[in-house]
């Protein structure tokens, strides 16, 4: 696997590059921590759920059978990559910026999502990464992602019995993985789980 810095650019101009360490590793253990810490870190997570920043080999893709999920449209690129990771064995790491990044206000990313779609993206979190069979803090941060799109599908469901649902899932969740919030994790992360221990606070939805 190779990863390459890149270009944000937005209406023409180039308005950040994503800088990355140089890396070379072909030891598989070593490999498969490189790229979980870069998803990890805020600052380079991007640069790994991406796969137009990468150059993949396909032999790997077909012999391991690592596809795109096709039943959501929002992070799918990253539940590839996690697949992608399992099969990995070389990865080097390109400081130079090799690809521009265009920013639009019209991809999928800003789309409005059903609140089904929202649920079966946390599923895939979750399970991913239970194969991963990472860290304690990595299976944390994941954990809490995961309620984050539950408590976005909570609030976009459309009935009463779906929230009911959602809520009972999000509590099962939360009391069976207990995630610790980082200090960077963001604010909404840590009103979902205010939100898990009170419920009472927007009990107005229910």
């Amino acid at each position: 696997l190779t990863v390459f810095a890149f270009s944000k650019v937005r209406g023409g101009n180039v308005v950040g590059i994503k800088k990355l360490h140089s890396i070379f590793s072909d030891n598989p253990a070593r490999v498969k921590e490189i790229l979980l810490n870069m998803k990890a870190d805020s600052y380079t997570s991007d640069a790994f759920c991406f796969p137009w920043n990468k150059l993949l080999r396909l032999t790997l893709i077909k012999e391991n059978d690592v596809k795109f999920p096709l039943d959501i449209h929002l992070r799918e690129d990253e539940i590839f990559m996690y697949r992608y990771l399992n099969a990995c064995k070389s990865l080097e790491v390109l400081s130079e910026p090799l690809h521009f990044y265009r920013i639009t206000q019209s991809g999928l990313t800003y789309r409005k999502r059903p609140c089904e779609e929202d649920l079966k993206l946390a599923e895939y979190i979750l399970s991913e990464t239970k194969l991963m069979n990472p860290s304690k803090d990595f299976r944390d941060t994941q954990t809490t992602r995961a309620l984050l799109y539950h408590f976005s599908a909570f609030m976009n469901a459309e009935s009463k019995r779906n929230r009911k649902n959602i809520l009972k899932k999000m509590k099962l969740i939360h009391s069976s993985n207990k995630p610790k919030a980082k200090k960077n994790d963001r604010i909404v992360a840590k009103l979902v789980l205010k939100f898990l221990c009170f419920p009472d606070l927007i009990c107005f939805r229910l």
